[in-house]
């Protein structure tokens, strides 16, 4: 039997079991599954830094509920998890995945109370392909194609901030790619070390200076961020080649979802430094 059509009986076996054992213990997934792949670098054949599986999976799960959550037409939510009834009736799970680099493909339960959530299975069954659509627009640059994707104007910068830590730097992988499982005729989405940067430009098209700020002096920060406590306004991190803590100040605009997962990792501040060396937020973003 060839090598190709061995791969594919095994992935079609593990398929059957995981659905009987789904089956079996009353657990009914949502049409449509998300699966992600990360390759290149440090990645080997099914195996992966645990540290980068750990960030990645979180990553694709925020992006998840704020597909869902836009979906539904809640407004954005800037602090805190999403809510407990909604973390309830959507349950991600993650599913083993057929061998390649290293993959895992996303699952969501489906809601059990709809009276709660009246148009929760519609957006559930969206979401997957929603979220395929914003990654799509958010890698490729495309600002008419993001608004047609996305028409609420505060969910967009959420999106490409989180799309563009979910791609990689080049240093630790280089290539990272979702596609909807069922879908093969939809060619997968694939972000690379020119995903972010077509990110970082996408962002500063969109997003603007505060009255003032142009006079400011830029600072770019790279270390390890230690602390934050975003209801107080700051952030700390540890910088890279002095160790210096250096807490940077007015982060209103930073979403916690967004940040959590950079807690005790390497990052890249962007700040406005005002003549008295208060230094003011401006951006920040994961660098493996």
């Amino acid at each position: 039997m060839p090598v190709f059509a061995k791969e594919e009986l095994r992935a079609i076996a593990q398929t059957i079991w995981n659905e009987r054992v789904f089956k079996s213990s009353g657990v009914e997934f949502a049409r449509g599954e998300l699966l992600v792949s990360v390759a290149g670098g440090l990645v080997g054949v099914g195996a992966a830094p645990l540290e980068l599986v750990h960030r990645k999976v979180e990553e694709v799960k925020n992006l998840f509920f704020r597909a869902i959550e836009m979906l539904m037409d809640i407004p954005l939510r800037r602090h805190g998890s999403p809510s407990q009834e909604l973390r309830e009736q959507f349950r991600p799970w993650m599913v083993q995945a057929p061998a390649g680099s290293y993959q895992f493909a996303l699952r969501v339960e489906k809601p059990r109370q709809m009276e709660i959530f009246p148009n929760a299975t519609p957006a559930v069954e969206d979401a997957t392909h929603t979220l395929l659509k914003i990654v799509e627009a958010a890698s490729v640059g495309s600002i008419d194609q993001f608004v047609s994707v996305i028409p609420r104007e505060d969910y967009r910068e959420c999106f490409i901030k989180q799309t563009r830590n979910l791609a990689p730097t080049g240093k630790t992988f280089d290539r990272l790619s979702l596609r909807s499982i069922g879908q093969e005729d939809v060619p997968p989405i694939v972000l690379s070390p020119r995903s972010r940067t077509t990110l970082a430009e996408t962002l500063q098209s969109t997003t603007g200076l505060t009255p003032g700020e142009d006079e400011l002096r830029k600072e770019q920060i790279v270390g390890v961020l230690r602390a934050l406590h975003l209801d107080r306004d700051w952030l700390e991190v540890a910088e890279e080649k002095t160790g210096e803590h250096i807490r940077v100040y007015q982060t209103g605009s930073v979403i916690d979802d967004l940040v959590g997962p950079m807690v005790n990792h390497k990052v890249v501040i962007e700040v406005r430094v005002h003549a008295d060396g208060k230094r003011i937020f401006k951006d920040i973003q994961s660098e493996e």
